[in-house]
């Protein structure tokens, strides 16, 4: 009897640790913004990011990310009909904005960890090193990457290279 039993038990582990091995979990992915100098430098010029509110920001007083998935919802942005030519086909483009502890923020890198229906948008970002307290300011960013769902929940991390 106590052999079935120290078998039995040993078997129970064994189911345990094995349903703990293969659950079925999504694989978090990795995905870099694809680089467009025209979108660059159009979104440089339209959303400056030297602290104070942009004018296209002006309706949304909190952080956000916008992800824009078509031509009509830039150009209802921007109001502004000479856009730079994205594929929304194949790429979506994410801008954003996030209140700063401080000013003139820069982001040196970004990408996107997703995993199912959720990702998570990683900004590194730099201050210049004299600082500028105790203000605050508005960070604002923007990227191309493959197609994104409307419904994706994208959460926001950032992290200071200083």
């Amino acid at each position: 009897r106590d052999m079935k039993t120290k078998t039995f038990l040993a078997l129970l582990l064994l189911v345990i640790v094995g349903c703990g091995c293969s659950k079925t979990g999504e694989i978090k992915q990795k995905i870099s913004p694809t680089i467009d100098k025209e979108v660059e430098t159009f979104l440089s010029t339209k959303i400056s990011n030297k602290g104070e509110k942009s004018n296209y920001f002006n309706r949304i007083d909190k952080d956000s990310i916008l992800i824009i998935n078509s031509e009509k919802q830039l150009k209802e942005i921007f109001n502004d009909t000479t856009i730079p030519i994205v594929n929304f086909n194949k790429y979506s483009l994410l801008i954003g904005q996030k209140k700063m502890p401080n000013l003139y923020y820069t982001v040196k890198n970004q990408f996107i960890e997703k995993e199912g229906t959720n990702s998570t948008l990683f900004l590194e970002v730099s201050l210049p090193k004299e600082g500028h307290y105790p203000a605050f300011s508005w960070l604002y960013y923007w990227g191309i990457y493959p197609k994104i769902d409307n419904n994706t929940r994208i959460s926001l991390k950032i992290s200071n290279e200083n």
